[in-house]
């Protein structure tokens, strides 16, 4: 679970920083590139550590402490260790995460099927789907409307989500967030790449600004789509019609010396504390814990009875047992408690 917060405050320290310094800029490939690194780098950052001669000089002390399991006493001769049950949290999350699974699974079953059951016009590049009771919108290369009538600004702009690969986008994001679901960011970060989808979208239909703001607020309550689609209209509308009037293209080298710092800021704070927490011992499999890196000042040697003393160890003790098991057996219920029921943990 230790590593499941850390994936959301990262998430969240990421998100921040798009906050911050790229959200309603017109910099719609930067901010949808770093939208979709702010879903997955997090996952990795909590694996990440400084190589060990690195550690050793940022680590001020060495981290040897570990917690003892819970004993509960009574006046029988049993002996209980009380420990979590991490097997049923992992069964939990899991079965909730493939419910998630086959949810989206089954949003997609359903736009399958009004894709094969609808009359269809394939046009090479894309493929329009002709009154299928939803739309205007579009996933992977099909356009839908949802009248006989098609809107050629709006076919424009679908034709785009297709030649940007949008809908790679949204089924990455749609996993992330079913298999990581703790994370309640992810939805956050879907929805601002929806839109950012939606301003790349509009910045290359070129059609007359008046009309494409009229043809947006007649749009908004004669859409219908499915949970997995680009849908031609997504709220609020407000924000997409303020990005639509946007003067000008910012320029990336300007939002770069911005991102840039603040993100290696965030980066390198994050590997950091990472490199100094302590972690379970992989060699032993057992309950304890080893120190990450141990060191008091800079690396230097003392001579004592000519032999180097280090300031450091190279590698610290581990316990090389359970520790639960040496407790149940080596912890004994005192006669006197027995005698006059004494019990607790």
């Amino acid at each position: 679970m230790l590593y499941i917060i850390e994936v959301i405050i990262y998430t969240a320290a990421m998100l921040l920083i798009y906050m911050l310094f790229l959200r309603n800029r017109p910099l719609y490939q930067f901010s949808r590139y770093y939208l979709i690194a702010s879903a997955i780098l997090p996952l990795l950052l909590p694996w990440l550590r400084l190589p060990e001669n690195y550690r050793e000089r940022i680590q001020h002390m060495a981290i040897t402490g570990f917690t003892l399991p819970s004993i509960e006493i009574n006046n029988t001769a049993a002996i209980t260790v009380t420990t979590t049950d991490v097997s049923l949290v992992w069964w939990v999350y899991s079965i909730i995460a493939m419910l998630l699974i086959a949810w989206q699974l089954w949003n997609g079953y359903r736009l399958w099927q009004v894709i094969s059951k609808n009359k269809k016009q394939d046009h090479g590049a894309y493929a329009l789907v002709i009154a299928p009771g939803y739309g205007p919108g579009s996933f992977g290369r099909y356009i839908f409307f949802p009248e006989p009538e098609i809107n050629e600004t709006i076919l424009k702009h679908e034709q785009a989500h297709i030649q940007l690969h949008h809908t790679f986008d949204i089924l990455l994001l749609n996993l992330m967030q079913a298999i990581a679901w703790p994370n309640l960011f992810l939805i956050w970060i879907r929805k601002e790449l929806k839109e950012v989808h939606e301003f790349q979208a509009d910045a290359l239909v070129h059609a007359d600004k008046e009309s494409y703001m009229q043809l947006l607020l007649c749009s908004v309550f004669n859409t219908t789509s499915i949970p997995i689609m680009h849908s031609f209209i997504i709220h609020p509308i407000k924000r997409r019609i303020m990005m639509l009037y946007k003067k000008g293209t910012a320029s990336p080298v300007k939002a770069g010396l911005m991102v840039v710092p603040a993100f290696f800021l965030f980066f390198t704070l994050a590997i950091a504390v990472q490199s100094c927490n302590k972690t379970p011992d992989q060699n032993t499999g057992n309950a304890g814990y080893k120190s990450t890196v141990t060191t008091i000042s800079t690396k230097s040697e003392n001579s004592v009875a000519g032999k180097a003393v280090l300031n450091y160890a190279d590698k610290m003790p581990e316990p090389t047992y359970d520790i639960k098991d040496f407790l149940a057996r080596n912890i004994h219920y005192p006669e006197y408690a027995r005698k006059s029921g004494i019990a607790g943990r």
